[in-house]
């Protein structure tokens, strides 16, 4: 076994790092700059840090100290900053301790690293064979990695680490936050005694506490030695960090799979990788309702900019011979009966990626899970109670999650949308989601900025990722209607939710029951 003496900070010192100790003789580092010849030019333009013209979301400058020279790669000198500076460092000790025969090649126009050898990509020769690479390949597969001793590796952790204790210290962190912090010598008392019991769990050795936590707890205490004693922005910030406790302790008492995830520009993110994923795919909408066809109209055009080429059509017209990978079903039978008996519409054509069918309960389209195609999965419409000018809730918002979840999600389940809603007395929620069954349906939930209850299966555990890379979290079961409010608001948000809606759809609402 190998322990990873130098694997920070940045991702850049983990590889470095990991293809040394496996062995490679011949690594190449591309884009590993650590430093920038234009101040303004501090990452890939296809990151996060710009817009689609290529301009900075900020000035990265101003909120970086980016002042520092370092001897450059290709030429004389580049700007850097500190944390690319540590990182650099690091990867020196990667390369100044290399074994004999291994080589590393510096190709990016960036900070010079001690140890490699700069190469332009323009005299980059690759010499491997086809061969070679697949030889390659199949030894990170079964001889680099191994689970054969995870199971006592497994008995060891949870001997030396305990859960018991853990949610007890937890507590403490929590029993702690309920005395009252008005004065700045009781903020200072608080921020030392957090500071102990970290400390304190971490020589005992026997509770993952500090591991949790110690970035969390230092950032807190940061933020408390700067407020006011006896204000309300004081008592505001107690408040979120009893709150943030609490969530923590329930993730970590109900062992969820907890996964850092950034929502910084998330929305700009998926656009760009759904261009691409999206390029040549099709999706066939059936529809009997001019609202749902013009929402998921608008949406695919707005957002996924016809990268998708998209068919809205009525059941008679979906000609069975046209293969389309993906597709979507709503048939309002309050509108359309497709056949003289008044049985739901048969959904002949599926999608050979994904096909979602849209539903006011889960029973009623039971049998569509069981289909023989690729993938089904079904969409709840909730049904609330009468407090229809109290929630945000629409076709055009069931549209977008069908579009959305249909195209990202690769497992089949059931889906249910994050909901808004405009009150706080959860008794006032009725909602009518069909039964479950765990003997005859068992599953999961996953939250994404949906619900998707997913059946399971030898694949189930790692399927938690949509193509956009938005890894969903594992969570409770969802017995209780509560948790299916996605957040709260009042009655004056709400209308001018649904006066700036009309503002942006007035063509979608054709249908009687909708206007």
């Amino acid at each position: 076994f190998e322990v990873l003496q130098h694997a920070f900070p940045t991702v850049s010192n983990f590889v470095t790092n990991l293809l040394s100790v496996i062995g490679f003789n011949h690594i190449y580092l591309m884009g590993v700059d650590l430093g920038f010849i234009n101040v303004k030019h501090h990452h890939s333009k296809f990151s996060g840090y710009y817009r689609e013209d290529g301009q900075e979301i900020y000035n990265y400058a101003e909120n970086n100290n980016t002042s520092l020279v370092v001897p450059g790669n290709f030429r004389p000198s580049v700007n850097t900053k500190h944390e690319f500076k540590i990182s650099r460092q690091i990867i020196e000790q990667v390369t100044q301790k290399k074994p004999k025969l291994q080589t590393f090649y510096n190709c990016s126009d960036g900070a010079e690293i001690s140890g490699t050898n700069p190469l332009r990509i323009d005299n980059l020769l690759i010499v491997s064979s086809n061969v070679q690479k697949e030889n390659a390949l199949m030894g990170l597969k079964y001889l680099v990695f191994s689970e054969e001793n995870n199971e006592d590796f497994i008995k060891k952790f949870e001997n030396k680490f305990s859960h018991p204790l853990l949610i007890q210290e937890l507590s403490a962190f929590e029993n702690l936050l309920e005395q009252i912090f008005i004065s700045t010598e009781q903020i200072d008392y608080l921020i030392n005694k957090q500071k102990e019991m970290l400390f304190a769990s971490y020589q005992n050795g026997k509770s993952l506490l500090f591991y949790y936590l110690y970035g969390t707890v230092n950032y807190a205490n940061a933020v408390f030695s700067k407020i006011g004693a006896n204000d309300s922005y004081s008592l505001n910030t107690f408040n979120v960090w009893k709150l943030t406790l609490s969530k923590i302790k329930g993730l970590i008492r109900n062992k969820s799979t907890i996964y850092d995830i950034s929502n910084y520009r998330d929305f700009e993110r998926e656009r760009l990788l759904t261009r691409t994923y999206l390029q040549y795919k099709t999706m066939l909408v059936v529809t009997n309702s001019s609202t749902f066809a013009g929402s998921c109209e608008w949406f695919l055009s707005k957002i996924f900019e016809s990268n998708l080429k998209a068919t809205i059509c009525l059941i008679k017209d979906v000609k069975e011979n046209v293969e389309y990978d993906f597709v979507i079903y709503y048939i309002d039978s309050r509108f359309y009966l497709n056949n003289e008996n008044g049985k739901h519409c048969d959904y002949t054509v599926g999608g050979k990626i994904h096909t979602l069918i849209l539903s006011r309960s889960f029973d009623e389209n039971l049998e569509a899970l069981t289909k023989e195609r690729q993938r089904t999965s079904i969409l709840i419409r909730p049904e609330f109670n009468e407090l229809t000018d109290f929630k945000i809730y629409n076709l055009f918002v069931y549209a977008t999650v069908a579009i959305r979840s249909c195209i990202e999600l690769k497992f089949s389940g059931i889906i249910f949308p994050k909901v808004k809603y405009g009150t706080n007395d959860l008794s006032e929620i009725k909602t009518s989601f069909g039964k479950f069954k765990r003997e005859d349906f068992p599953f999961f939930t996953v939250t994404f900025k949906y619900y998707s209850i997913i059946p399971f299966n030898e694949q189930s555990d790692k399927e938690l990722l949509t193509f956009s890379g938005e890894r969903g979290i594992k969570i409770s079961n969802l017995d209780d209607e509560s948790a299916y409010i996605f957040s709260y608001c009042t009655k004056e948000e709400i209308l001018k939710n649904q006066e700036e809606y009309l503002k942006i759809t007035p063509c979608l609402f054709n249908d009687k029951e909708y206007n």
